[in-house]
Formats: C-alpha cells, sequence, structure tokens
C-alpha cells in the first residue's frame, strides 16, 4: 500500500512514455504529412540501409571512446590531486569545479567562440605561434568538427569524474592508505 503512489508514478513517467516511443517507432509519421499508419519495420529498415548510419555509428563511438577515456584520466589526475594537502587547495578545488558550474549552453557558446574561424581564440594563438598560416575553421570542417567538440565535451566533463572520484578517495579510510605504504 505505502508503495502504491511510488509505482503509480513510476508507470505514468517511464512506463506509458516507453510504450508510446516503442508504438511511434513502428510507424510512418512525418512533420506537416498527413496520415499516420503502421508500417512495420520499415523505419529500421530505411535507418539500416541509409549511407550515413555507419558514419553517424563510428562518430558516436568515437565521441564515447575518447571522451570517457580523457574524462576519466583527467578526472582521476585532478581527484589525486585534490586528495593531497597544499597551499592554496580550496582554490585549486573552485577551478577544478568551475566547468562544471557553468551552464551547458554557456559552454557551448564558449567553445564556438573559441573555436571560430574567422575571429577565434585558438586560431590567433596558433598563428601567433607558427603553428598554422591562415585560420582553420574547425566546426565547419569534417577532419575538425569531431575533434573539436570532443575537446570541449572532454573540458565540460572531466569535472564531473574529478568530483566523483575525489569524493571516493575521501570516504577511503587513512588505515588503508598507512597499509600501503
Amino acid at each position: 500500500m505505502f508503495l502504491t503512489p511510488s509505482v503509480i508514478l513510476t508507470i505514468c513517467f517511464l512506463g506509458i512514455p516507453l510504450l508510446l516511443s516503442i508504438n511511434t517507432a513502428f510507424q510512418f509519421n512525418k512533420l506537416n504529412v498527413p496520415g499516420v499508419y503502421f508500417n512495420g519495420a520499415d523505419n529500421f529498415t530505411s535507418v539500416l540501409n541509409d549511407r550515413f548510419f555507419i558514419l553517424t555509428l563510428l562518430n558516436t563511438v568515437k565521441w564515447v571512446f575518447f571522451s570517457i577515456v580523457f574524462q576519466f584520466t583527467l578526472g582521476l589526475t585532478l581527484a589525486l590531486i585534490l586528495n593531497g594537502k597544499f597551499r592554496g587547495k580550496g582554490l585549486y578545488q573552485s577551478f577544478v569545479l568551475l566547468p562544471w558550474a557553468v551552464p551547458g549552453f554557456l559552454v557551448g557558446i564558449l567553445w564556438k567562440w573559441l573555436f571560430n574561424g574567422q575571429y577565434g581564440v585558438i586560431n590567433d594563438v596558433l598563428m601567433r605561434l607558427g603553428f598554422i598560416g591562415e585560420p582553420v575553421a574547425f566546426l565547419a570542417q569534417t577532419s575538425t568538427s569531431l575533434p573539436s567538440v570532443i575537446v570541449a565535451n572532454i573540458w565540460f566533463g572531466t569535472p564531473f569524474f574529478a568530483i566523483m572520484l575525489y569524493s571516493a578517495l575521501q570516504s577511503v579510510p587513512g588505515d588503508v592508505y598507512e597499509a600501503g605504504y
């Protein structure tokens, strides 16, 4: 009887939308085209036969792999540094947590400006250092767009890993550390 409200809410907010999504997946439904009807597995067949499907799948795997590997590695490094005792630790913590505190849309605007092909900061720095001769449109070229957004995602997600790993390190008793030395 005590579980009834939570079961009802779970069904309303998870179960019903899930069933409606499954139903929609098997329907023909285009925007501004009248007539929604059941078309079986045609939607799935058209996706699998799309020439961009494999490219999209590979880009997704690259996105996830590189983002997670670098976010975890950098997050662990930051967490290990934060776990030590040093002067200015509070200031360092605030700088580590800053990217995570910034709303996502502001991060998008910030990185769009940094990667701008005409007046972006990254282009300016690379040109001043002599690495490139002319500005690069990072977000407009197929060779640089995926790495660019992966870099932005790593910057945005690393503090989350750092916080989680730091809190895990803080929960380890001091005796375990002493036994390890």
